[in-house]
């Protein structure tokens, strides 16, 4: 991604949106997997409140994937 495209913080704006969603649809957790080579998603998520926790559905527990959860309100 290039720098100008960081600067527009659609990352950001694109996880407030679903939680906005999941809100709406009284979910009451996101949950997600990502890569263990993608610092600056796991940046984005950590800083959204997300934190790890065991793998869920089909996806096998430890590297190269990291889950993380966070609790809507």
């Amino acid at each position: 991604m290039s720098p100008e495209a960081r600067d527009l913080k659609l990352g950001r704006r694109l996880l407030d949106a679903l939680e906005d969603i999941a809100r709406d649809e009284a979910i009451p957790a996101l949950m997600l997997e990502a890569g263990g080579k993608q610092p600056e998603a796991r940046g984005l998520y950590e800083s959204g409140g997300f934190t790890i926790c065991p793998a869920f559905g089909d996806y096998p527990e430890g590297p190269p994937s990291v889950f993380m959860a966070k609790r809507l309100r």
